[in-house]
């Protein structure tokens, strides 16, 4: 309607996080990637894009210490 304020947000439960300081999709992601699984694949199954799942990477990689997947 005109004049109607619209607002988009994420669910929160992409952001909520767990006693690891990781949010709820970091989870998801990291749990994949425990299987072996690749960004592409991860993408492809979350319905997101290549480039947001590296982000999400980047991110689990910073709040763990860990240099990189191996």
């Amino acid at each position: 309607a005109f004049g109607t304020t619209h607002f988009h947000t994420t669910p929160a439960t992409t952001f909520d996080t767990d006693s690891t300081g990781l949010s709820k999709i970091e989870e998801r992601i990291i749990q994949m990637i425990s299987k072996g699984m690749q960004n592409k694949s991860i993408g492809v199954e979350l319905g997101l894009p290549e480039t947001t799942i590296k982000m999400h990477v980047r991110s689990i990689f910073k709040k763990l210490g860990a240099r990189n997947r191996t």
